[in-house]
């Protein structure tokens, strides 16, 4: 089942930076949960790095989750590089879009599994692992499991979206 439009800031998850080449997100009702769940309070799942890079990046994709939950927006746009690009199966989205956006998403649970990072370059990485979401968007329920991928570029001893 594709993810509905309007399902933005869930979708921020699939982030990339303008530059470089978009990573899918897809959503499934199905399957069985992956054996190492991760509470919203974790380091957003498990990895074999153990790196103070790979660190230091879950510990800001944890604080991305957060700030959604929190609705709080100067923490996301904090997290984001001024050329933040989201993507996903049926829409694009910017800074802007987001903002607007999430005036209209209510995060009110999360559960992200088995995060794996894989550092491209020593400034740029991609974390990949499944969520379920309990959402809404609109007034719509969107709540289900996702897969996501999320780009994180090091800018200014920073880790950005």
């Amino acid at each position: 089942m594709p993810v509905p439009r309007n399902r933005a800031l869930l979708v921020l998850a699939c982030l990339t930076v303008a530059a470089m080449s978009p990573l899918g997100c897809t959503r499934s009702d199905s399957g069985a949960a992956e054996t190492t769940p991760q509470s919203p309070q974790s380091n957003a799942g498990s990895t074999k790095n153990s790196d103070p890079a790979t660190a230091a990046i879950l510990a800001a994709d944890r604080r991305y989750w957060g700030a959604q939950k929190k609705g709080d927006w100067p923490l996301i746009a904090a997290l984001l590089a001024p050329e933040y690009y989201g993507v996903s199966a049926d829409l694009e989205l910017n800074r802007d879009d987001l903002a607007r956006d999430l005036a209209k998403t209510k995060l009110l649970d999360y559960e992200l599994q088995r995060a794996r990072v894989r550092l491209v370059r020593p400034d740029l990485a991609v974390v990949s692992y499944t969520g379920r979401m309990k959402e809404i968007f609109d007034g719509q329920d969107i709540s289900g499991r996702y897969w996501y991928s999320t780009t994180w570029v090091l800018q200014n001893h920073e880790w950005k979206l």
